[in-house]
């Protein structure tokens, strides 16, 4: 007590020091003291070094992210200033970007045609092609300039060119009519004969050309399929920037440098990415390698459909994040003697809780019920394996028909409760009856069946296709891939109709599968898909809640 007081007068003591005392300083009088080790925190002086502004003013950097040592030995990254319009920032120089041939062409004219013979802004000679005009339109080569077809026949003969590869009848259409001592020569009305006719064409001409006197001239040159006959030259007309990028099958995304029809080469933008996926340097659409850097993708499902992983078994990929999927089965309630998933209601040291048909009509009604195991009996058979119909399946499982068609007839199945979506195993989901009805009658039991991933070759067995789940979200609650038994009607290609409730009738060839993919979420045959398409179609997310597929746009 003693000593806190001591304490107290000693800090009272400091405060009445007379004021002749000055406790005032000027801050910048004064060195902080040193911050080093066993100093109370203090310890050399504390260096303030340059800012960002000095950084970049101070260096022959002109722009982009750099890397700076500061005064005070610090490494700093920092972004300096942003390069001009037309200039690009090329390790840390702010450079001329040359434009595009598209830029040029709109630069000398919103209507520019032909092949163009321009310096650019960044001094270069270039000659570059900007295509056709309309097919009203003709290519007017003195200045490179799209004008319209069209004659005006004011104090004109004969047949004049409109442009397009035409000629109007001036002397029928508003022209003159010259005298039976005229003739027409150039389009002019003059005394006498005509005096030089135009027997053929200049070598290399195309379409027809006035004879000189009145008349026309065929030109014995026929243009190629991607040219039009302007002004009596083949102008080479080049494809759009998007039948380009078709045409380049390993080309997804960004802007690349192509050689076009005509021979020349553009810069073309091709597009960008599906939502999750960015645009690698080889201009296809992949993952960011950014985003799956150390991801466990066994235990770590960030960036669904991205990083090559799916989600949990209770949640959904939506734009390349798992979110929680609620269950939204209409259950029912489970009817019978007995609950086989539990198990309980059987004495099962003699019985097992199966099923039994009780009505057979359609559709069929089941019900739980307890079967008594017949003496001597192995009740030995595994999950997935076939079955008799007496209870002859391990405990725990039921022997049931449960897909349509199935070659293997009855199976032993493990019951499961459908809005439990954890209840099966780490690669299994609890599935309802894969119809449009719940047929079984047994409300909310399903039967655990294997996941599978459409992106791997072989994941289910011959005979089946790894397809998205029919029975979400009415009769199960997990969007997930399952196997199923398929078979494929003759003549089904990409985009063909299928039936995911029946694919036994109505399935899909062994590289495509059962999407819904289709107009108004129908069901349809697909190509999955990690990167590039055949034929360079794109590669595409599903809709929700199926966005981790990735599929070939038909």
């Amino acid at each position: 007590m003693l000593r806190m007081l001591g304490i107290a007068l000693l800090w009272t003591g400091l405060l009445l020091i007379p004021t002749g005392c000055n406790l005032y300083y000027d801050v910048d009088d004064l060195e902080r003291p040193d911050a080093g080790p066993g100093n109370g925190g203090g310890g050399g002086d504390v260096c303030d070094p340059e800012s960002d502004e000095m950084l970049c003013e101070g260096s022959e950097v002109d722009c982009g992210p750099e890397t700076f040592t500061d005064s005070c030995g610090d490494e700093r990254t920092i972004s300096c200033n942003a390069c001009d319009s037309g200039f690009e920032c090329l390790a840390g120089i702010c450079e001329c970007a040359p434009p595009s041939s598209a830029e040029l062409c709109s630069e000398h004219h919103s209507e520019a045609c032909g092949s163009l013979s321009i310096t650019d802004r960044c001094d270069d000679e270039r000659t570059v092609q900007c295509g056709g005009c309309d097919e009203d339109q003709f290519c007017d080569f003195d200045d490179n300039r799209c004008r319209d077809c069209e004659v005006n026949c004011d104090g004109l003969c004969g047949m004049v060119p409109d442009g397009c590869g035409g000629f109007v009848d001036c002397s029928a259409s508003g022209g003159v009519t010259c005298d039976a001592n005229e003739s027409c020569v150039d389009f002019t009305c003059q005394d006498g004969d005509c005096p030089g006719l135009l027997e053929s064409c200049d070598a290399g001409e195309c379409g027809s050309r006035p004879d000189g006197c009145g008349g026309i001239v065929e030109c014995d040159v026929i243009c190629a399929e991607n040219e039009v006959c302007q002004q009596n030259q083949c102008l080479c007309v080049p494809e759009s920037d998007s039948q380009l990028c078709d045409d380049l099958p390993e080309v997804e995304c960004g802007a690349i440098l192509a050689t076009d029809s005509c021979g020349d080469e553009r810069e073309v933008e091709c597009g960008t990415c599906p939502s999750g996926l960015f645009c690698t340097e080889d201009n296809l659409c992949g993952q960011d390698p950014s985003l799956c850097e150390g991801l466990d993708l066994s235990t770590n499902f960030e960036h669904c459909g991205v990083c090559g992983n799916a989600c949990a078994i209770d949640e959904v990929c939506v734009d390349g994040e798992c979110e929680t999927l609620d269950c939204v089965a209409d259950q029912g309630t489970l009817e019978g003697t007995c609950d086989p998933v539990t198990p309980s209601g059987c004495n099962f040291d003699t019985q097992r809780c199966g099923v039994r048909v009780e009505n057979a009509s359609d559709p069929w009604y089941f019900l739980t019920t307890c079967s008594t195991m017949q003496p001597g009996h192995a009740l030995s058979t595994p999950k997935g394996e076939s079955c008799s119909g007496t209870p002859d399946c391990e405990q725990e499982l039921i022997c049931l028909a449960f897909e349509a068609s199935d070659p293997r007839g009855t199976v032993c199945m493990e019951p499961c409760f459908r809005e439990d979506v954890t209840s099966c195993g780490a690669d299994e989901v609890c599935v309802g009856q894969p119809d449009s009805e719940d047929v079984l009658g047994l409300g909310s039991v399903g039967f655990c069946a294997p996941t599978c991933s459409p992106f791997t070759p072989g994941s289910c067995g011959g005979g089946e296709r790894c397809v998205a789940d029919p029975g979400y979200p009415s009769r199960t609650c997990s969007a997930r891939f399952r196997c199923m038994i398929n078979n494929t009607p003759a003549g089904k290609v990409a985009g063909s109709p299928c039936d995911r409730n029946d694919l036994f009738s109505d399935g899909c060839p062994p590289e495509l599968t059962c999407f819904p993919a289709g107009e108004d979420g129908a069901d349809v045959c697909v190509r999955p898909c990690t990167g590039s398409c055949p034929g360079g179609g794109a590669c595409v997310n599903g809709e929700y809640p199926w966005q981790a597929m990735r599929y070939c746009e038909f």
